[in-house]
């Protein structure tokens, strides 16, 4: 393929958009997966009492103008109640609920898998 001088910046440019799309589609499909096995995972952790909470979890993806999407994982059930048991509550009697942390190691898993994803599209190219 010969390409001009003039034309140079131009095949330089395409390539790029080309590659970052592959990029971004890559790390798309990679996020998607991520999240979907994180909240296999929350589902299968979380506490149980009468399982509603536990079924609660799930993904919401959001599309941005440019660049990978995003992806959040929360508890449609119960929200408000993930930072009550991950982190502990006071009672009315005065006590203390004990942590069950269930979401930061999860999240900490997904995290790293996603980025070795990520780095393994990029280093594959598409």
């Amino acid at each position: 393929m010969i390409i001009k001088i003039d034309q140079l910046s131009k095949e330089i440019m395409d390539r790029l958009t080309t590659y970052t799309a592959d990029i971004v589609e890559g790390m798309n499909a990679v996020g998607e997966r991520a999240t979907r096995e994180g909240v296999a995972e929350l589902s299968a952790t979380s506490p149980k009492r009468t399982g509603k909470y536990r079924r609660g979890w799930s993904v919401k993806a959001e599309k941005s103008y440019r660049g990978p999407m995003r992806f959040i994982v929360h508890n449609k059930a119960r929200p408000r109640l993930t930072h009550l048991l991950e982190h502990g509550h006071a009672t009315r009697d005065g006590g203390r609920t004990r942590a069950q942390p269930h979401i930061d190691p999860v999240g900490d898993k997904v995290a790293a898998d996603y980025l070795a994803a990520v780095e393994d599209v990029i280093r594959r190219g598409s």
